[in-house]
């Protein structure tokens, strides 16, 4: 218009009823095509990962974005998880030619080896082998792996030999979980991931478990070269004890047997060599977590183990995600910490930071059961056992707080004698509640004497001895 009519951006502006700041607006938008590059590396490396753990680990590599845009572009993209893909259409990625390892501990390869006990009891064993000089630091066996398990091995074996940069693993639930990775990223190693369907990816590691398999776990004798020869041939394994024994003496004879080449075995070049070359241990060893999900209840207590931790009462009916450890229990709403506690191992005890609570109930704070008894048991006996199960009969001390110290306060409005009469009367009824014991004062019922039920006499049967019978 400006062209054609020869007239101004104000004059073209106002005729078309549109703001000249839209006209001169410039996006300011970095441009994203290396953010979309690495999301894309991530997913088709791990494609087990959502645009939540890939968010996590844009934000550990410092691209400073938000949870909103990597969803968007993670959509945008088409990277949408699915639960049940087939193998074949399964993205992978075209990897290059891995590096050699060049030094002890540069690279391990890890995975699992499924059998079962000669009682047909599924076992699962998972090796690891470094792939510079074949040292293999451990042989674990169970009957079960879970994440954690994977994660109490690796530290309690890298606490002996170090830590190594690199770990080559295949796409198993135990390798992608969130233990794993947050046990990776506080020591700094780095999870190699191999393709899914591509057991070639993680060679070194496929052969060590062929020659496992074959000359410890199914017994069968093979040339020169296999370190278990006919000692295992005849061995049938019925409980995991036994099988750990055994293990572990054919893994100390693996790594002292002196290899043919070199003239000494494997654990004497790793104590010449390998042990000098190994970086130093962190002062503090990894203390293994575990993450729940929890919805805050109407009491502002997460149940966590069959415990209760408070949050800030704002966060009552929403979810909440838990991290526990041996000593903490951490509450994170929207990846923020909102409360953090000393784990407890009493049984439904309650860990309540008075800050949480609602202003009307802070009132309460330094209220404990023993105090709200002792001062009942200064106006009589009944009093006491009553405001004791006033807390009781509730699913929660803290419940029975507000109609407690309401019952307390009857004592300066009609005084202690005819609390403490009155307390007995809703006791003989069975009626334990503040409403019961005001309405028994304010009727005068603490004052009449109990009206005593006539005793029924015996009605004579033949089938009733008496009293006479036992003299």
């Amino acid at each position: 218009m400006c062209r054609d009519w020869m007239i101004s951006i104000r004059r073209a502006c106002g005729a078309l009823n549109f703001d000249r700041s839209t006209y001169h607006y410039t996006s300011r938008r970095p441009d994203q095509a290396g953010l979309e590059r690495r999301i894309r590396e991530i997913c088709e490396t791990r494609v087990r990962y959502g645009y939540r753990r890939v968010h996590v680990l844009l934000e550990r590599e410092g691209w400073g974005t938000n949870i909103k845009r990597t969803y968007r572009i993670y959509r945008d993209l088409g990277l949408q998880l699915r639960n049940k893909t087939p193998k074949r259409r399964v993205r992978a990625k075209l990897r290059e030619d891995r590096q050699t390892a060049v030094g002890p501990n540069d690279v391990w390869a890890m995975d699992f080896v499924h059998d079962q006990l000669a009682t047909g009891k599924k076992l699962r064993v998972l090796t690891v082998v470094d792939t510079f000089s074949h040292y293999v630091p451990v042989l674990d066996p169970r009957h079960s792996y879970r994440g954690e398990d994977v994660v109490q091995t690796l530290e309690r074996v890298c606490r002996k030999v170090g830590y190594p940069k690199t770990i080559r693993v295949d796409q198993g639930t135990e390798f992608v979980s969130r233990d794993l990775d947050l046990w990776a990223y506080a020591k700094g190693v780095v999870l190699d991931f191999s393709r899914p369907g591509k057991p070639t990816d993680n060679a070194f590691i496929e052969a060590f478990n062929g020659r496992f398999r074959t000359e410890c776990l199914e017994g069968s004798v093979l040339i020169v070269e296999r370190w278990i020869l006919a000692r295992l041939r005849n061995d049938r394994f019925f409980s995991l004890v036994d099988l750990n024994v055994r293990i572990s003496q054919l893994l100390d004879d693996l790594n002292n047997r002196p290899m043919r080449r070199v003239g000494k075995s494997r654990r004497q070049l790793f104590e010449e060599i390998e042990r000098e070359a190994l970086a130093p241990l962190p002062a503090t060893p990894f203390e293994y977590s575990e993450w729940k999900s929890a919805k805050v209840h109407p009491d502002y207590h997460v149940e966590v183990d069959k415990a209760f931790y408070s949050v800030p009462h704002r966060l009552i009916g929403r979810q909440v995600d838990v991290r526990l450890t041996s000593r903490i229990v951490e509450i994170f709403h929207d990846h923020q910490r909102v409360a953090s506690h000393r784990r407890t191992s009493q049984r439904a005890g309650h860990v309540t930071v008075n800050e949480h609570m609602p202003k009307t109930l802070q009132h309460y704070a330094n209220t404990t059961p023993a105090s709200l008894i002792k001062q009942a048991a200064k106006i009589g006996r009944n009093a006491a056992i009553l405001i004791e199960r006033l807390m009781r009969d509730r699913p929660h001390p803290q419940q029975g707080y507000r109609a407690a110290q309401g019952v307390l306060s009857l004592a300066r409005r009609y005084g202690p004698e005819r609390l403490e009469a009155a307390c007995d009367r809703a006791l003989t009824i069975n009626a334990l509640s503040y409403s019961s014991v005001s309405t028994i004062l304010k009727s005068g019922l603490d004052q009449a004497s109990p009206v005593a039920e006539p005793v029924k006499p015996v009605p004579a049967h033949g089938n009733i001895r008496g009293s006479s019978y036992y003299q």
